[in-house]
């Protein structure tokens, strides 16, 4: 994708990070470079709604906005970015994604021994 086509870019961090992670950072000072929005939801969440706050940013938007919206996820937000990508057709890059979050999630979360 040309970066001239990019108007926007959505950052989803990754479990147990936030949107002022390096990363989160570094991309939205790539995005004021491009002279393109940006926004990185916090995810941390339940899945369900980290998913649905992924589709209120997303859905309001048209077809057009779409495909001029970049979506990056790390690694858990990667698997969003991919469900995403998928719902509302956004150009997507991830890093290190999480494919199987259900093999994963459920031991991270709760009580730690």
């Amino acid at each position: 994708m040309e970066r001239s086509a990019v108007d926007r870019v959505v950052y989803l961090h990754g479990f147990r990070s936030s949107p002022a992670s390096a990363k989160g950072r570094e991309l939205a000072a790539a995005a004021a470079e491009w002279n393109a929005d940006f926004s990185a939801p916090d995810l941390n969440l339940s899945p369900r709604e980290a998913d649905a706050l992924v589709g209120s940013l997303l859905s309001p938007l048209s077809a057009q906005a779409r495909r001029c919206t970049l979506l990056v996820g790390s690694s858990l937000g990667g698997f969003y970015a991919l469900r995403a990508a998928r719902a509302y057709g956004c150009p997507t890059a991830v890093v290190n994604p999480c494919l199987m979050p259900w093999d994963f999630v459920p031991q991270q979360v709760g009580l730690q021994t």
